[in-house]
């Protein structure tokens, strides 16, 4: 499946930045036993992750989101459910930093652009 693999190898890319097992939220990086379990958990990092990530990536929360909902539509069937994720989640976001983006340290910045839609 697909959507089996896009979690393994992006919990795994993870691990790699540093990322270790999640306890906090159901999350990507939550550890897991069985296939089941996998398949059970979102194809997303909770806020601590993601803030984790973000520190060392030092990327944009909304464009990367974007990005990941350009790269899912392609998919279609499989990634359908994530793709309504994303578009909830930037549509949130958009309403609670207009015209801004989160810098790396969560500061709102008004010299990034708008992402695209």
């Amino acid at each position: 499946r697909c959507c089996r693999v896009c979690k393994v190898l992006s919990h795994e890319v993870c691990h790699m930045f540093g990322l270790r097992h999640c306890v906090y939220y159901n999350c990507l990086m939550n550890g897991v036993a069985f296939l089941e379990e996998m398949d059970s958990k979102p194809l997303w990092l909770c806020p601590v992750c993601l803030r984790k990530l973000q520190s060392s990536l030092e990327f944009d929360i909304l464009d990367r989101y974007h990005e990941m909902m350009q790269f899912f539509s392609q998919f279609g069937g499989d990634f359908t459910e994530d793709v309504d994720w994303l578009h909830k989640r930037v549509q949130y976001l958009d309403q609670k930093l207009p015209q801004t983006s989160m810098s790396v340290h969560g500061v709102r910045s008004k010299t990034m652009s708008k992402p695209k839609k």
